[in-house]
């Protein structure tokens, strides 16, 4: 597992409610949403996102 070293506390929460990626900020792809989790891709570092729904930090408009 990578480790990633975040500045300022917050910023993971904040970039991933952007629909941006954590370590580089680009924006992610949805790959599946499913009634129980969101998987989100970024196609630049190829950094894989798998939160649990409910609950998962993600833009309202992001799974429209």
């Amino acid at each position: 597992m990578q480790e990633m070293h975040l500045q300022e506390n917050g910023s993971i929460h904040s970039r991933l409610m952007k629909n941006r990626c954590p370590k580089c900020e680009q924006k992610l792809k949805i790959k599946k949403k499913t009634a129980d989790k969101l998987e989100r891709l970024c196609e630049n570092c190829r950094l894989t996102i798998i939160d649990k729904l409910p609950g998962a930090e993600y833009p309202y408009d992001v799974c429209d």
